[in-house]
């Protein structure tokens, strides 16, 4: 039985992704997240480096390292993108709408698992903690209990042979669940078995440390959330080339 804060429509959902993923545990938060997080604007020094910046980095040693003639990112932090955009010619989809034209960059509006651009016409793609929430609709796009193959799919499409996917998925754990809706934890065997079947080469993985407090939203009062931390208090990272 699921708890009471969801819809119809969001227990449905959930009834169908644990059809799908048996071996996947689900909670939900109480209450559900919008697009951001809760809590209001309140300063916080987390234990641990913020993955969104030890994720930057790395997007941009990679981006540097194959100098891709386009890149196509998919929901990054900002000032990722605008870094980026130094580099190359760079598009970013999203599913939220960017008003700002001063920044100088080309945006997109549209969802992961339906990516508006031809086949095979990119040398890149970036995606840094985004897939994580894919299909959730914790961010505005349509609730799919598969959401993240989805996007692995799309991706896979929209890449030129052997073009590089840069991707930040998210929190890993011995073993994988959700954490309705504010995202999914993954496990490496999962990630790996999956990355095999939608034909990609795993070229690097990785992990960075983070601390549990950085999964707390301090809008959530006690006995009233779910803690949304994993054992393991890490972020993925992978650099993926298509098959």
């Amino acid at each position: 039985m699921l708890p009471s804060p969801l819809s119809a429509s969001h227990k449905e959902h959930l009834e169908a992704f644990a059809a799908l993923r048996p071996s996947w545990r689900v909670s939900v938060v109480d209450p559900l997240f919008g697009g951001e997080f809760s809590g209001g604007d309140v300063e916080r020094a987390y234990k641990t480096p913020h993955p969104y910046v030890r994720g930057m980095k790395d997007v941009l040693r990679v981006v540097n390292t194959y100098q891709p003639k386009n890149v196509l990112d998919i929901g990054s932090p900002l000032p990722q993108n605008i870094a980026v955009h130094y580099f190359t010619n760079l598009c970013v989809l999203d599913i939220r709408a960017h008003p700002d034209k001063s920044l100088g960059l080309t945006f997109l509006q549209g969802t992961a698992t339906d990516i508006p651009l031809p086949t095979a016409s990119q040398d890149m793609v970036t995606s840094c903690w985004v897939i994580c929430h894919v299909g959730d609709g914790r961010y505005g796009d349509p609730l799919k209990p598969e959401g993240d193959l989805r996007m692995l799919e799309e991706v896979h499409r929209v890449l030129r042979p052997g073009g590089i996917f840069v991707l930040g998925i998210g929190p890993v754990d011995d073993t994988p669940y959700i954490v309705f809706n504010v995202h999914r934890v993954y496990s490496w065997a999962w990630l790996c078995e999956t990355f095999e079947l939608k034909r990609f080469k795993i070229l690097e993985m990785g992990e960075y440390p983070v601390s549990g407090d950085m999964y707390l939203d301090p809008g959530w009062t006690s006995g009233a959330f779910v803690r949304a931390t994993t054992l393991k208090e890490a972020y993925s990272f992978v650099v993926l080339e298509k098959l």
